[in-house]
């Protein structure tokens, strides 16, 4: 129905994927009928206390 190969698939469903394409998400958007909101959800990475982004 999408035209998403098995194993991306697989690699989505299974939570081992870094990251999607635009086309792969609207093209799963389309078929369940949902927003990437319902599908997606935003965890940000722990911060190490002993690294510092910024210079001071």
């Amino acid at each position: 129905m999408t035209d998403i190969s098995k194993s991306t698939l697989h690699r989505i469903y299974n939570d081992e994927t870094t990251r999607i394409e635009f086309d792969t998400l609207s093209k799963l958007c389309n078929v369940l009928e949902v927003t990437p909101g319902d599908i997606l959800k935003y965890v940000p990475e722990e911060v190490n206390e002993g690294s510092c982004s910024e210079e001071e």
